[in-house]
């Protein structure tokens, strides 16, 4: 079977990444001859997954091109009520990721447009109810999970990432935080001035979770395109990239992840309707090592742009949304405080693109010097404060 775009393809654009190390589940649903087959590699079970098995089933598999345009072959239609739970992760057997590898979750999930629904695919710890993942939808507004407070209104498609350990400087675990996408796909006549899934309409979107033993990143790209499609809207021609990123610092609870699961989380009802499942993947992925210091939009080379991103964002204490993260510093992960450290990052690395090497390097903009020198004088007060 064909596919449009290759999972090859979209790691690329996300991230440095080696090819895979280990591939536990790279799943079109195209082998089953039948739902009874289905069942055998992906489980119904009822409520979180640990609950007995749920027979028949709220997931059957489905050709249906008209319900679901752009199928490609068999999908799993699912309308919620209970999960399907892949069979080759268990309790005694978790993963878990380590300093050489990281877990990579994927699944295209087809959407309607029509809202309230409670429909995702998953990643968590059945038994010890840790480490929960979940991409999709749920029909509710949002919190930041930064400060507890401010409200984020429900764009139709969310995330949630708790019970993970939340340590000194570690942000509050997020539950069911909604994507905030590019107000440029917002429909200019309607209600509102967010962008939600009634003004990108139906369509299969494809959703990533990346889990490092300090950190998750969750990521959209809408019409599994490989496109920044409102950054696209606004050029006007194709922009390479994804619809949004979000990297938060969260640490892996002992007991891992022993359960891959697609449809209603926690098995809950889906108002709204049900949703497609298709072309689900979980894997382990070679850590890059250190990548390049400094080199903070992941370009290939420590220049201006990362300078920029320095600047622009000087004293912040949280880049968990800033647009263009990538790194932090260079291949490892935020310290906390946009300062001295990342400063030094760019300036002693600059120009490289895999060694500090300053020969033949162009220097910083005139405008970028002065404003350096500002930040060194300002770095030189808080020393010695």
């Amino acid at each position: 079977m064909k596919r449009t775009l290759l999972f090859g393809g979209l790691l690329a654009v996300s991230g440095p990444v080696a090819l895979a190390d280990t591939t536990l589940v790279d799943d079109d649903f195209e082998s089953y001859a039948n739902d009874s087959a289905l069942y055998a590699v992906w489980e119904p079970r009822a409520g979180n997954g640990g609950g007995p098995p749920a027979f028949p089933d709220d997931g059957i598999l489905t050709t249906d091109d008209t319900l679901f345009p752009g199928l490609e072959g068999q999908g799993v239609d699912h309308i919620g009520g209970s999960v399907m739970q892949w069979t080759g992760l268990t309790p005694d057997a978790p993963i878990n990721p380590s300093a050489g590898q990281s877990i990579r979750m994927v699944a295209d999930i087809y959407d309607d447009a029509s809202g309230n629904k409670r429909m995702t695919a998953g990643l968590r710890s059945r038994d010890a109810t840790e480490n929960l993942i979940e991409l999709g939808h749920y029909n509710t507004n949002g919190v930041d999970p930064v400060d507890g407070v401010t409200a984020i209104p429900n764009s139709g498609y969310q995330y949630r990432l708790i019970l993970f350990f939340t340590g000194d400087g570690i942000v509050q675990n997020p539950n069911w935080v909604p994507f905030v996408l590019d107000t440029a796909l917002d429909r200019p006549d309607d209600a509102d001035e967010i962008t939600t899934n009634a003004d990108i309409g139906a369509g299969w979107h494809r959703y990533f979770a990346t889990v490092t033993p300090d950190t998750v990143t969750v990521e959209l790209d809408l019409f599994r395109d490989g496109l920044d499609n409102g950054a696209t809207a606004t050029a006007g021609s194709d922009v390479a990239g994804l619809d949004a990123s979000v990297t938060y610092n969260l640490t892996t609870t002992p007991a891992g992840f022993d359960s891959f699961r697609i449809g209603a989380p926690s098995g809950l009802t889906s108002a709204g309707g049900g949703v497609a499942f298709d072309n689900v993947l979980l894997e382990l992925i070679d850590v890059v090592g250190g990548g390049i210091e400094g080199d903070y939009d992941d370009g290939g080379q420590v220049e201006q742009t990362d300078l920029d991103f320095v600047l622009s964002n000087w004293g912040d204490t949280d880049i968990s949304d800033v647009t263009g993260w990538v790194n932090f510093p260079g291949g490892g992960a935020f310290d906390g405080l946009v300062d001295q450290n990342e400063l030094d990052g760019v300036l002693l690395n600059w120009g490289s693109t895999s060694a500090p090497d300053f020969s033949g390097s162009a220097v910083p903009e005139p405008g970028t010097l002065a404003a350096l020198a500002g930040l060194g004088v300002l770095a030189l007060r808080r020393r010695s404060a």
